[in-house]
């Protein structure tokens, strides 16, 4: 899910670019190209039953892990209105993604999270927190990114207080 978000997102920064250029046709291949995508994304990959983009199997079933790189739907401009709140409202829930620090890589419902970090099991990372930050405002729930963003600064004070290194 999160490369071909990113792809959407490459393709719309890309069609912009070549609208500035007035490269008209290759401006509509791209932002066809993106709008073909997102179908494929909200009609292939959004688990209906987790609320929440998921990569998809070869066999087409749908993974039920929820990720942090899920989030680049946000940028991309894939989200419908009407999926907006159900996939944001992991963000808020503190079984998932709502953690004493913020926005980890695997939300904290799935077993093999790990509270301490873990790597991509629960750690947080600046720069997919900065994405989620970004996607947020771009969707304009910016009282959402700035909850994330000051707890995601206070914490990084108290590791800096505590240790002498980020």
């Amino acid at each position: 899910i999160d490369i071909t978000c990113q792809q959407i997102l490459a393709d719309r920064v890309l069609g912009a670019m070549a609208g500035v250029l007035g490269r008209r046709d290759d401006a509509a291949g791209l932002a066809a190209e993106a709008d073909r995508l997102t179908a494929i994304v909200n009609d292939k990959m959004w688990n209906e039953s987790t609320r929440f983009y998921a990569d998809r199997f070869r066999d087409g079933s749908l993974s039920d892990v929820k990720s942090v790189g899920s989030y680049w739907a946000l940028l991309a401009d894939a989200v419908p209105e009407g999926r907006l709140d159900a996939f944001l409202s992991h963000l808020s829930d503190e079984r998932a993604f709502n953690r004493p620090h913020r926005v980890p890589s695997l939300s904290a419902d799935h077993p093999d999270y790990d509270p301490g970090g873990g790597y991509w099991r629960g750690a947080v990372w600046a720069p997919t927190t900065y994405m989620v930050l970004r996607g947020l405002t771009h969707v304009r729930r910016d009282a959402l990114a700035h909850a994330i963003a000051r707890n995601h600064l206070d914490n990084v004070v108290a590791v800096f207080g505590s240790q002498g290194t980020l």
